[in-house]
């Protein structure tokens, strides 16, 4: 047989063991390292999806499998993928208005502290959002992204709904608004103010920008005890 033929054969064989060895960790071969496979960065993808699919419930049930200890991770600045996960986490919070029923699909342990059976759990959640999102933002004060969802996180926390509809009403103003959620949120607070013309116009921009005109209503957020 030829000895060159022979060779492109190891060689072959080689490389195909090498690469089937690639899965959740880094594997040496010869001299190269192939990279670890981080199924978070897919994962955390998809909760942003459902997230804007409106799966709020969905979207923190996958990023509370994926990062358990969420809630003790602190911002960084380089909002890398945790940062995401978190930000992705804190909205969902805040759409739930503090309590995930996510009984089927996390387990007890995991789910610990997020359900909000209790006004003072709910209350908690919603300060570990509304402090996540506050020092994103400040790690990206040109986001309007960023900022629609603090605002948007800030609506449902008590004592600060001033607070987050002068944040949504400027963003409104100069047509920086990033979700139809942010709409709403000012449109519910704005009605909560008396101000009807001001609740009617934030209403019409939520539908212009979503196929579910539900989550458009005039109530604003209700208190839980």
């Amino acid at each position: 047989m030829n000895s060159r033929f022979v060779a492109r054969i190891v060689l072959s064989v080689g490389l195909l063991a090498c690469a089937g060895a690639v899965s959740g960790e880094a594997t040496a071969c010869g001299d190269e390292v192939a990279p670890a496979v981080d199924h978070r960065i897919m994962g955390v993808a998809r909760a942003e999806k459902d997230l804007r699919d409106g799966k709020y419930l969905a979207s923190a049930g996958s990023v509370i499998r994926m990062m358990p200890d969420v809630r003790s991770f602190k911002a960084k600045k380089d909002y890398a993928l945790v940062g995401r996960a978190m930000r992705t986490l804190a909205v969902a919070v805040a759409r739930g208005d503090g309590a995930l029923a996510l009984d089927k699909e996390v387990d007890a342990g995991t789910l610990k502290g997020w359900a909000g059976k209790t006004a003072e759990d709910r209350a908690a959640n919603l300060s570990w959002a509304a402090s996540t999102m506050t020092a994103l933002d400040g790690f990206k004060k040109d986001d309007a992204g960023v900022k629609t969802d603090l605002a948007e996180v800030l609506s449902h926390v008590d004592g600060r709904q001033d607070e987050a509809m002068k944040m949504l009403g400027e963003l409104a103003d100069k047509d920086l608004m990033t979700s139809a959620e942010g709409y709403a949120a000012l449109a519910r607070l704005r009605d909560r103010a008396g101000d009807q013309s001001g609740r009617q116009a934030a209403a019409s921009k939520c539908e212009a920008m979503t196929k579910n005109a539900a989550i458009c209503g005039k109530t604003a957020p209700s208190g839980r005890s």
